[in-house]
């Protein structure tokens, strides 16, 4: 794999998450304290960024680094939602579970 390679990678998936969060590309780059053009050229892959930036991003759009650089993987989406829950209330996990097993009861009759 080459730098453009997992630049381009980087800029379809800060691309998706932004877009499945319904935010701007101005709103996270105010989030992640960067211009908006550098935003703009990270998301479509003309340009790289430094770790602290990499970092700014991941908290601004809630996801953890990996999942921003890699191609999208559960093993990483189940590492991602377990930052996510980190450092919540047992009755906020608590909750989240019971609706986990919810979706999981409902998609198993679906496949039925």
């Amino acid at each position: 794999m080459t730098k453009n390679d997992i630049m381009s990678i980087t800029g379809q998936n800060l691309r998706r998450y932004r877009l499945e969060r319904r935010l701007t590309q101005e709103a996270i780059a105010f989030k992640a304290n960067i211009s908006v053009s550098f935003y703009a050229a990270l998301e479509s892959g003309r340009k790289s960024m430094s770790m602290l930036v990499l970092l700014q991003l991941a908290d601004a759009l809630e996801v953890s680094t990996d999942y921003l650089i890699r191609t999208p993987n559960t093993e990483y989406q189940v590492k991602n939602i377990n930052k996510l829950l980190s450092n919540q209330p047992e009755k906020f996990i608590n909750s989240i579970e019971k609706m986990i097993k919810l979706c999981i009861e409902e998609f198993s009759s679906e496949q039925v």
